[in-house]
């Protein structure tokens, strides 16, 4: 079940909201603005949005756009909304950009036929079900943030599960927002601290509660192990689909990717991997 609640602080004009269960996760957001009023009409209007998205894009939710798709394009072309059509276009467009390495429908996504004039998804291969994964949180951060800087919003956090992060302008009391990563295999244990400004940052890997989620679509074997990848740039989609395809690439492939993509700094030069 969803749960929403709120809290405004007016000694320090700090609104903090946060959504139980969903995409999968919890969703919190802290920003600045200058009363409560103000702070509830912005937040209703980011959880409105943050629901739709749910509805579009959850694979596990019996109602939802995808779904349908997953259910009926194997059988016949099936007709998308116009913004599932641009999300579709772009994981083309990053499938290709990370040499086959981003793959919504995790075993190939070239047997997903896009019709450009009807806009219609066909699968060529029935056992193709499409997946947006982590790269749903990264589009709705996106969309999210452009609620709120067309609110004229300009210092906010918005968190995704600890796992990808969108920020506009600076913590309140700082020149950035800082962000700490853990190892999920040892709490205790600090990785990095990775500084954002008007920035965002995904962090891909394994958990010892889930360790075998991320496919490599071309071998259809697991990345296993102790691994983090964290990636920051100024798009939290593109930082969600270079956490997760870095942690398949090898050293020559990282570097042609990495070729395809401008301002991003990668944190997982010395791998992260858990001790």
């Amino acid at each position: 079940m969803t749960t929403i609640y709120y809290n405004y602080y007016a000694s320090s004009s700090l609104f903090h909201g946060s959504i139980l269960n969903i995409m999968g996760t919890r969703l919190d957001l802290v920003m600045i603005v200058e009363n409560l009023a103000a702070g509830v009409r912005i937040w209703d209007g980011l959880v409105a949005e943050a629901k739709s998205l749910d509805e579009l894009l959850n694979r596990f939710s019996a109602n939802s756009e995808i779904t349908k798709i997953n259910h009926q394009a194997s059988q016949q072309p099936v007709a998308v909304s116009d913004e599932l059509w641009e999300i579709l276009i772009d994981c083309k467009l990053y499938h290709k950009l990370t040499l086959g390495l981003f793959d919504i429908s995790l075993r190939n996504f070239d047997k997903v036929e896009l019709h450009t004039e009807q806009k219609t998804v066909f699968f060529k291969n029935s056992d193709i079900n499409l997946d947006f994964g982590g790269f749903a949180k990264g589009y709705a951060i996106e969309k999210l943030k452009a609620r709120l800087l067309n609110e004229k919003i300009t210092q906010a956090f918005i968190n995704f599960g600890n796992s990808s992060i969108g920020c506009i302008g600076t913590h309140p009391y700082g020149e950035n927002w800082s962000v700490s990563v853990e190892n999920p295999f040892n709490p205790t244990q600090i990785l990095g601290e990775v500084f954002l400004k008007d920035n965002c940052l995904s962090v891909s890997g394994n958990t010892p509660a889930n360790s075998k989620h991320i496919i490599h679509p071309e071998t259809g074997k697991y990345v296993e192990g102790k691994k983090i990848t964290c990636i920051s740039t100024t798009n939290a989609a593109i930082a969600e689909v270079l956490s997760t395809t870095f942690l398949l690439t090898t050293s020559q492939e990282k570097s042609v990717i990495r070729e395809n993509f401008a301002n991003i700094a990668v944190y997982d030069e010395k791998e992260y991997y858990a001790q």
